[in-house]
């Protein structure tokens, strides 16, 4: 069984309370345990980290982790996306994944 994140923006959060998702966002604060990321629609969303977690080196990272009642992120594993990432054409893309699920989804196996 194949196991699946889905890529949300904080519009979706609300939706995934309890789930693994993947969320692109732009570093706008890093103290401690816990991160800001300025999310493609435009929100700030909270990431709590693992004590000793490596440093983000880039302004764009995509989290893993598990999205909390209060619509924090408890990251699992973070990639670092590099210094130029489009957020808004990245939302864009996510807007669609919604309308087409078909075309961003993976073939079902029998």
């Amino acid at each position: 069984m194949q196991f699946l994140t889905q890529r949300v923006n904080h519009s979706m959060l609300k939706d995934q309370v309890g789930k693994s998702v993947r969320f692109v966002g732009k570093v706008t604060h890093l103290q401690g345990n816990e991160a800001k990321l300025l999310s493609p629609d435009s929100v700030e969303v909270s990431i709590i980290r693992e004590p000793n977690s490596l440093k983000y080196s880039s302004d764009f990272v995509e989290v893993v982790g598990t999205v909390n009642s209060n619509l924090s992120i408890k990251e699992s594993q973070f990639v670092n996306f590099g210094n130029n990432f489009d957020l808004q054409t990245y939302n864009e893309m996510l807007q669609l994944s919604t309308q087409f699920p078909e075309i961003f989804q993976p073939d079902k196996q029998n």
